[in-house]
Protein backbone atom coordinates (compact mmCIF):
# COMPACT_ATOMS: atom_id res chain seq x y z
CA UNK A 1 0.00 0.00 0.00
CA UNK A 2 1.07 3.75 -1.00
CA UNK A 3 1.83 6.22 2.12
CA UNK A 4 2.03 9.53 2.06
CA UNK A 5 5.15 10.52 3.10
CA UNK A 6 5.30 14.35 5.15
CA UNK A 7 4.94 17.34 2.59
CA UNK A 8 6.98 19.97 1.56
CA UNK A 9 5.92 23.81 1.03
CA UNK A 10 5.67 25.10 -1.94
CA UNK A 11 7.96 28.05 -1.90
CA UNK A 12 5.25 30.34 -3.52
CA UNK A 13 1.97 29.28 -2.31
CA UNK A 14 3.42 27.69 0.80
CA UNK A 15 0.42 25.19 0.29
CA UNK A 16 1.69 21.57 1.62
CA UNK A 17 2.34 19.21 -1.25
CA UNK A 18 2.56 15.63 -0.45
CA UNK A 19 4.64 12.78 -2.45
CA UNK A 20 4.48 8.94 -1.98
CA UNK A 21 6.77 6.82 -0.26
CA UNK A 22 7.01 5.07 -3.50
CA UNK A 23 8.79 7.81 -5.59
CA UNK A 24 11.54 7.46 -7.26
CA UNK A 25 15.21 9.14 -5.86
CA UNK A 26 14.76 11.04 -9.33
CA UNK A 27 11.16 12.34 -8.73
CA UNK A 28 9.23 10.46 -11.11
CA UNK A 29 6.18 10.70 -9.22
CA UNK A 30 3.16 12.78 -8.43
CA UNK A 31 2.48 14.91 -5.49
CA UNK A 32 -1.06 15.70 -4.21
CA UNK A 33 -2.71 18.64 -2.46
CA UNK A 34 -5.99 18.19 -0.31
CA UNK A 35 -7.99 21.13 0.06
CA UNK A 36 -10.91 21.49 1.38
CA UNK A 37 -12.71 22.63 -2.26
CA UNK A 38 -10.76 19.05 -3.32
CA UNK A 39 -8.06 17.87 -4.72
CA UNK A 40 -4.98 18.77 -6.52
CA UNK A 41 -2.47 16.30 -8.85
CA UNK A 42 0.71 17.52 -10.12
CA UNK A 43 3.85 16.21 -11.71
CA UNK A 44 6.90 16.20 -9.13
CA UNK A 45 9.35 16.72 -12.38
CA UNK A 46 6.92 19.94 -13.39
CA UNK A 47 5.77 21.71 -10.50
CA UNK A 48 5.18 24.78 -12.17
CA UNK A 49 3.46 22.97 -14.96
CA UNK A 50 -0.45 22.88 -14.67
CA UNK A 51 -2.50 20.33 -12.23
CA UNK A 52 -5.65 18.52 -12.10
CA UNK A 53 -8.17 19.48 -9.73
CA UNK A 54 -10.12 16.67 -8.63
CA UNK A 55 -13.32 17.03 -6.40
CA UNK A 56 -13.39 15.22 -3.15
CA UNK A 57 -15.46 12.39 -4.77
CA UNK A 58 -13.60 11.82 -7.67
CA UNK A 59 -10.02 11.44 -5.82
CA UNK A 60 -12.30 9.02 -3.67
CA UNK A 61 -13.28 7.66 -6.95
CA UNK A 62 -9.87 7.22 -8.37
CA UNK A 63 -8.32 5.63 -5.39
CA UNK A 64 -10.74 2.98 -4.85
CA UNK A 65 -10.13 2.13 -8.65
CA UNK A 66 -5.99 1.95 -8.28
CA UNK A 67 -6.44 0.28 -4.83
CA UNK A 68 -8.77 -2.50 -6.37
Amino acid sequence: MTTIVQGHADDESRERWARSSYSTPNNNCVEVLILQAGVQVRDSKDVQGGTLALSHEAWKALLSSIMR
